[in-house]
C-alpha cells in the first residue's frame, strides 16, 4: 500500500475553485474527488457550484475531517465521503473527477478512469499528468494567498484524452478510427462501434 498512497497536501482554496471552474462544473453534476483529503474539493463543488460531490479517501482521520468540513460548511446533504482505496473500488459515474495524486498513482488510475467513467467526463489533475493521456487544456494558477507558488491544472476528457478502453469495461469490439478535418488542423479520434 505504501507505493499506492500519495501524501496529503491540502490544495489551496484558490486552486480548488480554479480547477472546478476549468472543469466547467454545472449545478446538479456529480463531482468525484479521488483522495479527497480534508474535503475541500467536495465543499467547493457543492457550495460554490451547486454540484453533488463524492470523495474517496483511504485515511480514516481524513474521512472524518472531510465529513466535518462539509457539515461546517452547511453542504453535508450534498457531500458523501467513502472510506477506501481508490484503486480497489468501483468509481461512481461522475461528470467530473478531481485528482491531486502523484504521477505513479495517476498511471495506476488511468485504466480505471478510462473504463469506468462515462464518455465526456472531465478529469482535472493538479500538478501531475496522467501518463498516456493527452490533456485537452493545461492551465497554470498562481496561489498568492497561501503558498505563493504556481500550480499546473491538466484538463482531460474521457473518450478524447485517453483513447478507448479496450479492456473489459467499455467495448469488446475493435475501435473504428475516424479522421475529422477542421480548417486549422486534422484530428484523429477513436470511436467505438455501436
Amino acid at each position: 500500500m505504501a507505493g499506492r498512497v500519495s501524501p496529503f497536501v491540502p490544495t489551496p482554496w484558490r486552486v480548488v475553485r480554479e480547477a472546478l471552474r476549468v472543469a466547467d462544473v454545472k449545478p446538479g453534476e456529480l463531482v468525484c474527488d479521488l483522495g479527497c483529503g480534508d474535503g475541500r474539493f467536495l465543499v467547493a463543488a457543492a457550495r460554490d457550484f451547486g454540484a453533488r460531490a463524492v470523495g474517496v479517501e483511504i485515511r480514516r482521520d481524513l474521512v472524518e475531517k472531510a465529513l466535518f468540513n462539509a457539515f461546517k460548511s452547511r453542504v453535508a446533504e450534498f457531500v458523501k465521503v467513502l472510506h477506501g482505496d481508490i484503486l480497489s473500488m468501483k468509481l461512481p459515474k461522475a461528470d467530473v473527477v478531481t485528482l491531486y495524486q502523484l504521477t505513479s498513482l495517476n498511471r495506476l488510475l488511468a485504466p480505471k478512469l478510462s473504463c469506468q467513467l462515462p464518455r465526456g467526463a472531465r478529469v482535472v489533475s493538479v500538478d501531475f499528468k496522467i501518463p498516456g493521456w493527452i490533456p485537452v487544456k493545461k492551465f497554470t494558477v498562481l496561489d498568492e494567498e497561501s503558498t505563493g507558488r504556481w500550480y499546473d491544472l491538466y484538463l482531460y476528457v474521457v473518450g478524447l484524452s485517453d483513447g478507448l478502453c479496450r479492456a473489459s469495461g467499455r467495448g469488446a469490439e475493435e475501435p473504428q478510427r475516424v479522421r475529422l478535418r477542421s480548417p486549422r488542423r486534422s484530428f484523429l479520434l477513436a470511436r467505438e462501434h455501436r
